[in-house]
């Protein structure tokens, strides 16, 4: 299955802003810059958006899909979000 396939993928995107800001509105906009942690079935990532950046947090159906969309994600740095969902992981 492709990344995309998962359910709510992708993720909206959050963190602090200001007056003004402008948010992506397309996953191509965005551009993977870490993975931070995988929690249970939750992986934070943060990406670059009009030179600001964004975080992101996904809930896997499970753990184990968990760690591999951080490992899909981890493999991906420097690529759009849009192009991360093209990625085939196992399914489960």
């Amino acid at each position: 299955m492709k990344l995309r396939d998962l359910p709510d993928w992708p993720p909206a995107g959050g963190g602090a802003f200001t007056g003004g800001d402008r948010f992506a509105v397309y996953a191509e906009q965005v551009v993977i810059k870490d993975v931070q942690e995988v929690v249970k079935d939750r992986v934070s990532f943060s990406g670059v958006f009009d030179g600001r950046i964004v975080s992101y947090n996904y809930i896997a159906p499970n753990e184990k899909l968990a760690g591999k969309v951080a490992d899909a994600l981890r493999a991906s740095l420097g690529k759009n979000l849009l192009t991360v969902g093209d990625v085939h992981i196992a399914a489960e």
